[in-house]
C-alpha cells in the first residue's frame, strides 16, 4: 500500500484519497448498513472541503479529478472521480437498499380535521393563564405554519428562513375592476430554492418572487391571511412583548411550556416534523406518522391541479410559477414528483368494480361526470333517495325543529385580540364581517329576524383584554406586575463544545441585540422567574462568575482546572459545582425520598434562583 494512504485526508489530495474515499463508503454502507442518502452527505461534505482547499496556486482541487501530465499530479477535486461515483453507483442499485418514499401530501380534507380539531380544543381568548396561552400558541403557531406551506407550497426550510421583513402585513388594499378592494399580506420567498438564478439575473425583478395572499372565509382551513395575523399578534402581544423587528424569524424556536421564544433562532426542522405528526395524531388523521415536513407542498400541488372546484383549479405553468419550480421542468417530472396519484387515478382499473363508475381515463380527473346531462335514470334514482331519507325522518314539528346556528367558523370565537400589555401600544378593535346575521338569545324563533340572510352583514368587534392583575414578583420595589417586554436566557447549542464558555462570557456582560439584548449580568429576577428559566440563568452566572471572579479571566488556568470546558456547557456547570461544594461555597440538601433501610443520598443544590427543570434541558 502507498506510504501516503494513512495520511491521505490531510492537507491536499494525493491518488490514494479517492480509493480511500471508497473504501469508506464500501465499509459504512455495505459493513455498516448505512443507505444511500448517507453516502451522498458524506461524499458531498468531502467535495465541499476540497473545493474550498485554497493553495499558493489558488483553488487547484477544483472540478474533475484528473492526472496532470505537466505537474505528475493529480489535479481537481476528489470527490468528482470516476471510482467515488462507481461506488455511490452501486450502493444506490445494492439490493438491500431501502425503497425511497415520499411524503405522504397533505389533503385538504386533513386540514380541515385538523382544522376542526383545533376549534373544538382551542382555549377561551379571555383566559390568559399560562396553560391555556401555551396551548393556544401551539395552536396559532401550527395553523400559521401548516397553511403557509399548503397555500404557498413553501418547503420547510423557506417557511422556517422567512423574517418579520420578508412579509408585509400593511400592504395597500387591492383594487379590483369591479371597484372593490381586498386586504392582503405579502410574502416574498426571496430565496426559493431555484430561482435563484433567476433573482441574480433581475427576471423576477428586485423583489424575488412575491405573493399577495388575500382572506378566505370559506375555506378557514387555509385561511392564511387570517392564521398569519393571528400568531403575529399572538407572537408580539405574549412572547416578545414588542413589536417585531426585521430580523426577527416568524417561526422562530418557541417553547410554550413557559412561553419563551428566541426571535433570532429559526424552527428546527425536528420539532416541526414532531409537530405535524403530533397534530395529524390528535386529529385522529390515518398514519399520522406518514406525515412529513414536505407533505404541505405536495397536498396544495395536487389540490390546486386536481381537488379544487371547478373553476379554481390551476394550469400547470401556473403551478410552475407558484411552486418555484424552473421553467424547464417537464411535465413528467412533476407529475411524478407531486401530482402522482393524478396519474395512479386515471391509468389504472384497480377500481373497476366500484358501484358508481367514475370512468376517470374520459377526462381529466373525471371531470366530464360534472358536466354530464341530467338524466331520466338520475331523476328516477333522486326521486327515490328522496323518498328513502324522507321516510326515515321525523316530522319537523315545534317540539323538533331546532334554533338556527351559524356555521363552526363563524360560531367559534375568533382568536384575534388586541392586548394592553405595558409599553407596547392596545391594538385596535378589529370588525369582522361575516354573510349572515346571528340572531340574539331574545329574539323570537319563528319571527323574521331569526332567519339568516345571506345579503345581510354584521360587525364583531374584538374588544383589549385587560390582563389579570398578578401577585406581585419578589425581589421588585413596584406593587405592578411587570409588563415589559419578555426576555428569554439565551440557548447554548450542545456542539458549542470548547466555544460555550465564550459565549456565556459574552451574554453575561455584552449586550447583543437579537440574541441578548440586556446583558444577562443586568437582568432583573422577575425576568427570568416569569419564564421560569431561572435554571438556566442560574447555569450561566455560576458559569460567567467563575471565569470572571474566581480566575480573573485567565483562561490558561480555568482551563487547567476544569478540563471538562471541552464537553460543552454542562459538564463544566456540574463540574464547577463540585469545586464549589470542596470551597464551602455551595450548600448541599438532602434528597426527599430515602431509601428503606439505606444511608441518606446528598444533592448538590443546584441554585437559589429558582425553576426545577434539569441543566440537560438548556
Amino acid at each position: 500500500m502507498d506510504a501516503r494512504f494513512p495520511t491521505c485526508f490531510e492537507g491536499w489530495p494525493t491518488e490514494c484519497t479517492a480509493i480511500a474515499m471508497t473504501m469508506f463508503l464500501w465499509d459504512k454502507c455495505y459493513l455498516g448498513k448505512l443507505t444511500y442518502s448517507t453516502a451522498g452527505q458524506v461524499v458531498a461534505s468531502l467535495i465541499a472541503h476540497y473545493d474550498a482547499l485554497y493553495t499558493p496556486f489558488g483553488y487547484i482541487f477544483k472540478g474533475e479529478w484528473r492526472y496532470d501530465e505537466c505537474s505528475k499530479t493529480f489535479r481537481g477535486n476528489p470527490g468528482r472521480s470516476d471510482r467515488v461515483k462507481g461506488m455511490l453507483n452501486a450502493v444506490h442499485k445494492r439490493e438491500d437498499q431501502p425503497d425511497r418514499k415520499h411524503s405522504r401530501a397533505m389533503s385538504f380534507e386533513d386540514m380541515d380535521a385538523i382544522h376542526q380539531h383545533i376549534q373544538a380544543n382551542h382555549p377561551s381568548p379571555h383566559l390568559v393563564d399560562s396553560a391555556s396561552l401555551a396551548k393556544r400558541g401551539r395552536y396559532l403557531y401550527y395553523s400559521a405554519l401548516s397553511s403557509l406551506g399548503f397555500v404557498v407550497w413553501t418547503r420547510n426550510s423557506e417557511a422556517c428562513m422567512l423574517k418579520y421583513k420578508h412579509l408585509d402585513f400593511h400592504a395597500p388594499k387591492k383594487r379590483c375592476s369591479n371597484g372593490q378592494t381586498y386586504e392582503r399580506v405579502v410574502v416574498n420567498i426571496r430565496y426559493r430554492k431555484n430561482w435563484q438564478r433567476k433573482l441574480d439575473s433581475e427576471e423576477l425583478g428586485l423583489e424575488g418572487h412575491v405573493y399577495n395572499i388575500y382572506r378566505q372565509p370559506t375555506k378557514p382551513a387555509i385561511d392564511l391571511f387570517h392564521h398569519l395575523v393571528q400568531w403575529k399578534e399572538f407572537y408580539e402581544h405574549y412572547l416578545l412583548r414588542r413589536p417585531l423587528q426585521d430580523d426577527d424569524f416568524i417561526f422562530p424556536t418557541v417553547n410554550f411550556a413557559n412561553l419563551t421564544a428566541h426571535p433570532d433562532t429559526e424552527v428546527k426542522r425536528q420539532a416541526v416534523d414532531k409537530l405535524i405528526k403530533e397534530m395529524a395524531g390528535a386529529a385522529g388523521l390515518h398514519k399520522p406518522e406518514s406525515y412529513t415536513t414536505h407533505c404541505f407542498r405536495r397536498g396544495g400541488a395536487q389540490y390546486r391541479f386536481m381537488f379544487a372546484a371547478i373553476g379554481e383549479r390551476w394550469t400547470l405553468a401556473r403551478i410552475r410559477w407558484w411552486g418555484g419550480w424552473a421553467a424547464n421542468e417537464t411535465g413528467d417530472t412533476l407529475m411524478k414528483y407531486l401530482l402522482d396519484e393524478l396519474h395512479s387515478y386515471e391509468d389504472d382499473h384497480a377500481d373497476a368494480l366500484c358501484p358508481f363508475d367514475e370512468t376517470a381515463s374520459h377526462s381529466h380527473n373525471g371531470e366530464d361526470r360534472l358536466l354530464r346531462p341530467f338524466t331520466a335514470a338520475d331523476g328516477a334514482a333522486l326521486t327515490e333517495r328522496c323518498d328513502e331519507l324522507i321516510s326515515l325522518h321525523p316530522l319537523r314539528t315545534r317540539e323538533h325543529a331546532q334554533p338556527f346556528a351559524p356555521p363552526h367558523y363563524f360560531n367559534t370565537p375568533m382568536p384575534y385580540h388586541g392586548v394592553n400589555a405595558g409599553p407596547f401600544p392596545s391594538m385596535p378593535s378589529t370588525t369582522v364581517d361575516a354573510p349572515w346575521q346571528v340572531p340574539s338569545a331574545s329574539t323570537s324563533r319563528h319571527g323574521p329576524e331569526s332567519q339568516p340572510s345571506h345579503a345581510t352583514r354584521y360587525s364583531v368587534r374584538f374588544q383589549p383584554i385587560q390582563r389579570r392583575p398578578t401577585p406581585d414578583v419578589p425581589g421588585t420595589n413596584t406593587h405592578e406586575p411587570y409588563s415589559g417586554p419578555r426576555h428569554c436566557v439565551p440557548t447554548v447549542s450542545r456542539t458549542a463544545a470548547a466555544n460555550a464558555l465564550d459565549i456565556i462570557v459574552a451574554d453575561w456582560e455584552t449586550p447583543q441585540p437579537h440574541r441578548c439584548p440586556v446583558p444577562l449580568k443586568d437582568w432583573r429576577p422577575e425576568w427570568y422567574k416569569e419564564n421560569r428559566q431561572g435554571q438556566a440563568y442560574h447555569i450561566r452566572k455560576v458559569i460567567a462568575t467563575e471565569f470572571i471572579t474566581q480566575f480573573s479571566r485567565d483562561r490558561t488556568k480555568f482551563n487547567k482546572a476544569y478540563p471538562e470546558h471541552v464537553r460543552g456547557m454542562t459538564p463544566l456547570f456540574k463540574a464547577i459545582t463540585v469545586a464549589r461544594q470542596a470551597r464551602n461555597e455551595v450548600k448541599t440538601r438532602a434528597k426527599k425520598t430515602v431509601p428503606a433501610g439505606g444511608a441518606m443520598d446528598v444533592d448538590v443544590e443546584a441554585g437559589s434562583e429558582g425553576g426545577s427543570s434539569s441543566p440537560e434541558a438548556y
